[in-house]
């Protein structure tokens, strides 16, 4: 029932207005249009810290990470996997260890999650099964 964090994890998040997520999403917008004239997709994964994933279950409330959030609510021209609802679904749903007990990295079972659930690698998988 214990759970390590990286200290920086806990310590809450600043651009709560989003300013400074706009702005990266407006370049990356930029470098999807860009890449479309070459028949490419940009997609984005953010590794979800692991206060975020967990922070249900604990019971001190820290500064909420709105970088999910933020991305999820402007306009995107480039394909985003929500690996944090991923996770956090998949903590929900009993999975145990998704990340490393006492370090800040995923285990191969979140790997998993991400690679099977996510709609970009079923889509990838989908284009090589037809190339064989």
């Amino acid at each position: 029932n214990k759970l390590l964090f990286y200290y920086k994890d806990l310590e809450g998040h600043e651009d709560n207005s989003c300013k400074r997520v706009k702005s990266v999403v407006k370049n990356l917008n930029k470098y999807a249009e860009n890449l479309k004239k070459f028949d490419t997709k940009l997609m984005l994964l953010i590794a979800p810290d692991k206060f975020h994933v967990y922070k249900q279950y604990l019971h001190k409330k820290k500064k909420e990470n709105k970088l999910f959030d933020c991305i999820r609510s402007s306009k995107i021209k480039f394909e985003f996997i929500n690996s944090d609802i991923l996770l956090k679904n998949a903590v929900k749903n009993g999975v145990k260890e998704v990340y490393q007990f006492d370090d800040t990295h995923w285990t191969s079972k979140a790997i998993k999650i991400l690679f099977d659930k996510s709609i970009f690698f079923k889509n990838l998988n989908k284009k090589n099964e037809n190339i064989n």
